[in-house]
């Protein structure tokens, strides 16, 4: 069982920062097979922005933790797989959007993935305080 009445530096509980990977990882996700199956390929994402008011609105709290935790576990595995095919893999882009105003960028798979996979360290090392107070 997971203790949601403590909350990390960001201010999620263990089960909201569950949640909060398997949906950045969905959401990278998306940018990969953006970036292998075009040449062109375009992602908004100013539509999300998980702070305090996006985790109570998605209802993180009220939620099992095994589906977020399948889902995060499956979407690795087939990511992985998707990269793997590809000599190109690493190197193919995707322009994206941070806001709505803003210019788009590139950013190649390699960058999403290791973007997303200092995230993920950043909010484990979060976790292991939780559980483990100097």
């Amino acid at each position: 069982p997971l203790n949601d009445d403590v909350r990390s530096a960001s201010q999620m509980t263990l089960r909201e920062t569950v949640f909060h990977l398997a949906e950045a990882n969905t959401v990278s996700a998306a940018m990969i097979i953006a970036a292998l199956g075009s040449n062109s390929a375009s992602f908004d994402w100013s539509w999300l922005w998980p702070n305090r008011e996006w985790v109570d609105r998605m209802r993180f709290a009220e939620l099992p933790v095994e589906h977020a935790l399948e889902t995060l576990s499956s979407t690795v595995a087939h990511i992985s797989l998707l990269v793997a095919v590809r000599d190109d893999a690493f190197g193919r882009r995707v322009k994206v959007a941070d806001t709505p105003e803003a210019d788009k960028y590139a950013l190649t798979i390699r960058q999403i993935l290791g973007n997303e996979a200092e995230h993920a360290r950043e909010h484990i090392a979060e976790l292991a305080l939780l559980r483990c107070p100097s």
